[in-house]
């Protein structure tokens, strides 16, 4: 909370308050301001021209109301409403309040000041995998996260391109791969998405090869004792090489 009050007339004065509500996952703050006409015996004083203005934008503005206008400012009462501010990359936010007003004298006033605002755990989860069950058409890619994290993606081209395979929240995931290329190497990277914050940590890259450039299908049954052996062997060949 931030409260900035103006000078008083006759026991009279303008009080403006801002409250703040965090949004972590959005990065921002929502403001809540408040600005009040008080104090004094009489019900209605004259107010110069009043102005709001937070982190740039004018959120309030009157022109100079007489006492005989009986309306606010010049009435006693409040008003109020909310703005939403942005926070940096790195969750910290200051922002510039102008609150200008004058009580029965002419010529504002400036009241306001700055308000450093909450600032907003913005770290990322440390992320780390490892790879095993080669074949010659995937591996199994295995993950962990230092914090919990809702979704998961793996790489296998450096982080080119990302594919999603969890939206579990958990500190780790595991995905099997099955449709790549045999005899082909792959960069692999992971990322994790903080479920806290929805700030990605991303893994560092290790690179994996699938099987080749021959792969065993499957071996006839043989009998020993037969007068004359035979084998017979399926294979699936990738480099012409290979005999």
């Amino acid at each position: 909370m931030a409260t900035w009050k103006s000078a008083a007339y006759d026991g009279r004065y303008l009080q403006l308050d801002i409250s703040e509500s965090v949004n972590v996952v959005g990065n921002s703050s929502t403001l809540s301001w408040t600005l009040t006409s008080t104090g004094g015996a009489s019900t209605y004083y004259t107010i110069d021209t009043t102005t709001v203005t937070i982190n740039g934008t004018t959120v309030y503005s009157k022109e100079r109301t007489y006492w005989d206008d009986r309306v606010f400012p010049a009435k006693k009462g409040s008003v109020s409403g909310t703005i939403t501010v942005a926070h940096n990359s790195n969750g910290s936010k200051t922002i510039a309040v102008g609150f200008s007003t004058r009580v029965y004298i002419y010529g504002p006033q400036e009241y306001g000041g700055s308000m450093t605002l909450t600032t907003i755990d913005r770290s990322a989860p440390t992320v780390t995998f490892s790879t095993s069950n080669v074949t010659a058409n995937g591996f199994k890619i295995s993950v962990t996260s230092s914090a919990t994290a809702d979704v998961w993606q793996y790489s296998t081209n450096g982080g080119s391109s990302w594919t999603q395979f969890s939206t579990t929240a958990s500190t780790s995931a595991s995905v099997t791969l099955s449709s790549l290329s045999p005899n082909t190497s792959y960069t692999v990277r992971v990322r994790a998405r903080r479920q806290y914050n929805h700030v990605y940590g991303t893994s560092g890259s290790s690179t994996v090869k699938t099987l080749g450039g021959a792969v065993v299908n499957s071996v006839n049954t043989v009998t020993a004792d037969n007068a004359t052996v035979s084998i017979t062997i399926n294979v699936t060949v990738y480099e012409a090489s290979y005999t």
